[in-house]
């Protein structure tokens, strides 16, 4: 006669969940090339009221430097890292730049009324969709994205894929 111990362990034994299935792939391979996905996301973004601009990858902080300024966006937020310290360094002298670098409870009213744009980086861009897939840390924090009424988030076609 077995102990508890063992009948217990038996009956578990006895019982264990079966081998799970892989999952089936969700992804459906469209075969575009990257001119392709780029219209598509363009076209997507678009849609939505999304504003897409294509720059050259070292002139982007030319762009923003270009483009806000006319159109009265002049305070600025960025976080901690390589996308803030390079618009930090580039930024014209017409902006005021906010540094998201503290407790949000210590300037949470600058955040709401005074600043007019982020600046952020993304982690991919999904063509099919026209969605950019955001990687918030405690260098460009979520609301970053969520409360300016403008937010500039920097894709590298390279990490534009057609969908997951």
């Amino acid at each position: 006669m077995g102990s508890a111990r063992d009948n217990i362990l038996g009956r578990l034994r006895a019982n264990r969940p079966h081998a799970v299935p892989a999952p089936a792939v969700y992804t459906k391979p469209l075969g575009w090339d990257r001119e392709r996905c780029i219209a598509e996301f363009m076209t997507r973004m678009h849609a939505v009221r999304g504003e897409v601009h294509r720059v050259a990858r070292d002139d982007w902080t030319a762009w923003i430097n270009r483009e806000l300024p006319p159109r009265g966006m002049l305070r600025g937020l960025i976080g901690r890292g390589a996308v803030a310290e390079q618009f930090a360094a580039a930024a014209a002298d017409e902006f005021t730049l906010t540094r998201y670098d503290h407790a949000i409870d210590d300037w949470k009213d600058v955040l709401f009324r005074d600043i007019d744009f982020s600046v952020t980086g993304t982690l991919a861009g999904l063509a099919e969709s026209g969605s950019l897939v955001l990687w918030p840390s405690q260098d460009e924090p979520r609301l970053m994205s969520l409360v300016p009424p403008l937010q500039i988030a920097l894709l590298d076609a390279g990490r534009l894929f057609e969908n997951f």
